[in-house]
């Protein structure tokens, strides 16, 4: 008899033939497959190879928000043109006092913003780069920066009209010693 032929009568005398008894079980129990001793020292335990499941990506993050900050003025996209001066020509304070001492710290502030002012005029052709500008300004009784209205001048062109108001948004006043103030201003523009 070849090994085949007694591995094979050894397999069909443990399993061939006879069902197997069936178990009591518990109702908490589970039933494992019943082995036999002779596959335990013969038959290697297969373990099946299983591979993990794919690490789930989560989809790549949405792209920033376009920023809600708001677009600087274009006296800092231009460069300030060559030849171009801006003066104070005028300021009156609502209200009074309208002397020298009272009129220092708001032409103070806006002095300050003269580059900007000068880099405004790119937005004018070379030869209308003279003219006047006007605002009404109201210093809120803290300071800060201030309201803008009834912007006024000959000088063409929306974008100019638009740098300018903008330069004027961004002063920054100290607190007015008489409370909130209601300054109507004018300044020059002056090309070589």
């Amino acid at each position: 008899m070849t090994r085949f032929h007694f591995m094979a009568a050894v397999v069909c005398m443990l399993g061939c033939g006879q069902p197997p008894e069936p178990k009591p079980t518990s109702p908490t129990s589970i039933d494992a497959p019943s082995v036999s001793p002779m596959q335990e020292s013969t038959t290697p335990e297969v373990i099946p190879e299983t591979t993990p499941p794919p690490a789930e990506t989560s989809p790549d993050p949405p792209a920033p928000a376009p920023s809600a900050q708001t677009e600087p003025p274009a006296a800092e996209k231009q460069a300030p043109p060559k030849g171009v001066t801006v003066k104070s020509i005028g300021m009156h304070i609502g209200g009074g006092p309208n002397d020298a001492a009272a009129k220092a710290p708001f032409t103070k502030t806006i002095e300050g913003g003269f580059p900007d002012f000068v880099a405004c005029a790119s937005h004018l052709p070379p030869a209308g780069r003279k003219g006047t500008f006007g605002v009404d300004l109201l210093v809120k009784k803290d300071g800060g920066n201030p309201d803008v209205s009834s912007p006024r001048t000959g000088l063409p062109g929306e974008p100019f009209k638009a740098c300018v108001v903008q330069v004027f948004e961004r002063l920054v006043f100290e607190k007015p010693k008489r409370g909130a103030t209601k300054l109507s201003y004018s300044l020059r523009f002056d090309s070589e």
